[in-house]
């Protein structure tokens, strides 16, 4: 039988099969499927050492996918499958709001003493410091998670607000409510804050939880919800204690930011992974 003659279309379905070609006079007299042929060679070590990767099955496919919808039933799922945007807003109002609340409904005793500008800054800054921490930890899922340096700036900026109250000269003059929280109250007093606080952190800490998206748990966004929210707490207290005792102000609010710290770390080891996808699926929760 007479050796069939090599053509462009039989060198390309010999290098998709992974062969390599052996007609050299067609490849001489033929630069295009002389390049197809290197650029094989090239890349025959890669191709070797990667894993197979099975034909698409429809039918494994429309499994998958109805997986995904599964998981995105619910008002929790309806919640994530949000665009980005929209759940940053939510977050935004929410917190906004119960710093308000705090504000509002349980205001210091001293506040028409304290210096406007000063109260503003402090709250505005520590508002806004939690804010752009939960808008990272609910970033897209496509965006690659925050590095190790980007996460502890944002801790390290976020305590520090916290801290700053207690490190600065008193605002105004002492009067019986900001030196109430000393002596023999001065455990109770510290504790009554820490608790209400938390009391206001809680429900960002749940508006976190009902709007991540991550498959499984990470250290970043659990520790950047943590700060948020804790930064949350610290505001409201702000708005709040009219105790300027530096002790009771590190031991009674500057402890808000750390518990939910901590918190973030221990609910890594409690929450259970939610199914991830398999490598060859898309989420259908598309950022719009």
């Amino acid at each position: 039988m007479a050796e069939q003659t090599m053509t462009c279309a039989i060198v390309r379905e010999t290098v998709r099969r992974g062969e390599v070609p052996t007609d050299q006079a067609h490849l001489a007299s033929c630069p295009a499927c002389r390049a197809l042929v290197d650029g094989a060679l090239v890349l025959s070590p890669y191709m070797e050492a990667a894993p197979d990767i099975s034909p698409l099955n429809p039918a494994v496919l429309r499994e998958q996918l109805h997986s995904a919808l599964e998981a995105e039933t619910g008002w929790r799922g309806r919640a994530q499958a949000m665009p980005t945007p929209t759940r940053l807003a939510i977050l935004a109002l929410l917190t906004l709001g119960v710093v308000a609340a705090a504000g509002l409904f349980s205001p210091r005793a001293d506040l028409a003493m304290y210096p406007v500008v000063r109260m503003w800054m402090t709250v505005l800054c520590t508002v806004g410091v939690g804010l752009a921490s939960g808008a990272v930890s609910l970033r897209p899922i496509q965006h690659s998670a925050p590095r190790t340096s980007a996460v502890g700036g944002f801790i390290f900026v976020g305590v520090l607000l916290a801290v700053l109250p207690a490190l600065l000269p008193l605002a105004h003059p002492e009067t019986a409510e900001s030196v109430s929280g000393g002596g023999s109250a001065f455990i109770l007093d510290a504790l009554m804050c820490w608790a209400f606080g938390i009391a206001i952190a809680l429900p960002v800490v749940i508006a976190f939880w009902i709007l991540d998206r991550s498959v499984r748990p990470t250290r970043a966004p659990a520790l950047l919800a943590g700060l948020g929210a804790g930064l949350a707490g610290v505001a409201g207290l702000q708005l709040h204690c009219p105790i300027n005792i530096q002790t009771h102000l590190l031991l009674g609010h500057t402890t808000v930011v750390l518990s939910l710290l901590g918190a973030g770390l221990l609910f890594l080891r409690v929450r259970p992974s939610r199914a991830s996808p398999s490598p060859g699926s898309r989420s259908t929760m598309i950022d719009r």
